[in-house]
């Protein structure tokens, strides 16, 4: 009874944020709201690959519960991608439109990440780790692009900055 409650708020909340031009309905309807079924694609790939595919979808979900469903379709694909056991890179700067005070962390924060993450043998030692540390920068230039909930900027940082990827 509560699943179908939820289907039809959700539906007449997209249907009514669509005509407001608030939210476009093929960015929904472009898999963001697949995500359970990206969640749960087995892993074909290595252990870095299995730690992006978990993180990945854990924050695509985060996001479909935000109802931000462009970002639901961005972290989903990248959780369809490393279930597939394919190359998934950090999120390259050029593709956020970040506001000036995240700028120079991430630029730094992501040249250690690529050095991590393109380290055969780290990758291998603390793959679930390296692993998380990616899933929490992207979320963090995610969170810091939209740039209006400090709280969520914060909680990927601190993410991405406790991980213990550089053993």
């Amino acid at each position: 009874m509560k699943t179908a409650i939820r289907a039809t708020v959700l539906a007449t909340s997209v249907t009514a944020l669509s005509a407001c031009g608030v939210i476009h309905p093929e960015v929904v309807d472009q898999g963001a709201m697949n995500y359970q079924a990206a969640q749960s694609a087995p892993d074909q790939g290595t252990a870095f690959q299995r730690s992006l595919h978990q993180g990945y979808a854990d924050f695509g979900r985060w996001e479909f519960q935000q109802a931000d469903f462009r970002d639901t379709k961005y972290f989903t694909d990248r959780t369809r991608v490393s279930a597939n056991g394919q190359t998934v890179q950090p999120v390259a700067l050029s593709e956020r439109a970040l506001a000036s005070p995240y700028q120079a962390e991430l630029v730094n924060g992501r040249a250690r990440l690529i050095q991590v993450v393109s380290n055969g043998d780290t990758i291998a030692r603390v793959p679930g780790p390296a692993g998380a540390a990616q899933v929490y920068f992207d979320c963090w230039a995610e969170q810091a692009e939209e740039g209006h909930q400090p709280e969520h900027i914060a909680y990927c940082k601190n993410g991405f900055d406790t991980r213990r990827w550089a053993k």
